[in-house]
């Protein structure tokens, strides 16, 4: 059926059909940008990567830190080249725009494995609306389009291992994509190793699985010689992070709570488990179960960051297991709409993301007249990056893709932690000012030490007293600007 799929390529689909995803895709964009509604909402990463590329535009990076940036540099690259005459909202809609072409992806996958456009349709409606796609959307973040390169390549793979016609060139284009993937998100190209793994494993029993493999290695030796060998100091960074964080999340475990909200978010998983037991795809089934077991694997640390790369499978087995049951999708597809509601609104109140909006800009407006050998320490560490992007003054943050760089953020984030470690910390660095949140900081900051300068609502500058900053002088550490 999958190879007469493709040989009938000319057929046409239902204008009705196409209207219809026409009208999804549209209103994807429409959800994905409430994160713009209050100017800058972001996630973790959104001012990182703005800021990351705009060191690789001119070679300056206003961070204190400590060691190289080891991230995957294509999205900082692509901010770059658009940076100078794309403001932020407009740079918000780039991986947005590559939600649109995984959701197209899918679409097609489903359409070429089912043989039916309204599976494919449903496949394609399932993930775009899947709650833990809809909050990736927001800000500028890797996991969008890494996300996209990693279903892309398994697809691709896939298509090539059942099709003869094509073969060969779904294989290139498989390798491209996973060559891409490797240099956008570690995220996505740690999942695909894991998943590369499992079906490494499974080769003997079906030999065809044997091209991830294949694929994985050529992509891994194309990084190599596109980047001159530097692509293995990225791969040993994220060997770092991941035991860096299994050795502070030892004792942590799985609650009921947390199980429970990974769930939540992907409500889609549990009806793509029971497809496993209505004879589904082995690939698909192996693909699912790798996620689901990567994502609990908590003393892995970032276990629940690779909860979105099972939605695809999840989607395909959900829509062609139920494409006869709509009476149990449609309630499903309402609590959905519930979640994505629920989150939008935490966005747009600042409750779930760190929000800019024009209140803080005024605040950062302010801070640019702080004399310039300041160094500001911000209370929580979460406004670093902003502050940072729009003021241009020096922040006490460590670089978190490198060895170096994430054990100085470690040292920074205890440090804040309690009354006697903040005051150890600004003793050991020349901390000139404070940047506060009030509502998320809890402790208080003394005032003996410290000035009020400037004051607003929720937030708040403090400056370091005279005689407090020549103690410090006294015991500082060399400044490394990056």
């Amino acid at each position: 059926m999958r190879e007469g799929i493709l040989e009938r390529g000319s057929t046409l689909m239902d204008p009705m059909t196409i209207m219809l995803i026409a009208f999804v895709l549209a209103l994807s964009i429409l959800i994905r940008s409430v994160d713009t509604f209050r100017f800058c909402a972001f996630g973790v990463d959104t001012f990182a990567n703005l800021l990351y590329s705009k060191k690789l535009r001119n070679g300056s990076l206003n961070f204190y830190k400590v060691g190289e940036i080891v991230y995957p540099q294509l999205l900082p690259k692509l901010l770059s080249y658009l940076q100078g005459w794309l403001s932020e909202r407009t740079l918000h809609l780039i991986p947005k725009l590559f939600d649109i072409l995984t959701s197209i992806t899918i679409f097609l996958f489903t359409l070429w494995f089912s043989g039916n456009e309204f599976i494919a349709f449903l496949a394609l409606l399932i993930y775009t609306f899947s709650p833990i796609n809809v909050i990736n959307g927001y800000g500028i973040s890797t996991r969008n389009i890494g996300s996209f390169f990693f279903v892309f390549t398994l697809l691709a793979s896939y298509i090539a291992m059942f099709n003869s016609q094509i073969k060969w060139l779904m294989f290139a284009i498989a390798i491209a994509s996973c060559t891409l993937m490797m240099f956008t998100s570690r995220i996505a190209y740690k999942t695909y190793s894991l998943l590369v793994l499992v079906t490494a494993i499974l080769s003997p029993l079906n030999r065809i699985f044997a091209i991830f493999l294949l694929i994985a290695v050529i992509s891994f030796v194309l990084c190599l010689l596109i980047t001159r060998g530097k692509f293995v100091n990225d791969v040993r960074g994220q060997i770092f992070l991941i035991n860096f964080f299994r050795n502070r999340r030892d004792k942590e475990k799985p609650t009921i709570k947390r199980i429970a909200s990974v769930f939540y978010y992907n409500l889609w998983w549990c009806v793509g488990i029971l497809a496993i037991f209505n004879g589904a795809d082995v690939f698909l089934v192996t693909w699912l179960c790798t996620v689901v077991a990567l994502s609990f694997l908590w003393p892995w640390g970032e276990g629940e960051r690779h909860i979105a790369l099972g939605i695809a499978p999840a989607s395909i087995l959900t829509a062609s297991y139920l494409s006869q049951q709509l009476f149990i999708i449609i309630p499903l597809l309402l609590l959905e709409i519930s979640i994505i509601i629920r989150s939008s609104i935490k966005v747009l109140q600042g409750r779930f993301l760190v929000s800019v909006d024009q209140s803080l800009l005024s605040l950062f407006n302010a801070i640019k007249e702080i004399e310039d050998d300041s160094l500001v320490l911000c209370l929580p560490p979460v406004y670093s990056a902003p502050l940072t992007y729009f003021t241009g003054k020096k922040v006490l943050y460590g670089e978190s893709s490198s060895r170096e760089g994430i054990l100085f953020q470690a040292e920074v984030l205890d440090a804040i932690k309690t009354q006697s470690g903040l005051e150890e910390l600004v003793q050991k660095y020349p901390v000139t000012h404070l940047f506060v949140d009030e509502n998320k900081f809890p402790l208080v900051i003394n005032s003996d030490q410290w000035d009020p300068m400037i004051q607003g609502e929720r937030f708040a500058v403090f400056r370091r007293k005279k005689r407090a900053q020549g103690l410090t002088a006294a015991t500082a550490l060399h400044l490394n600007g990056g």
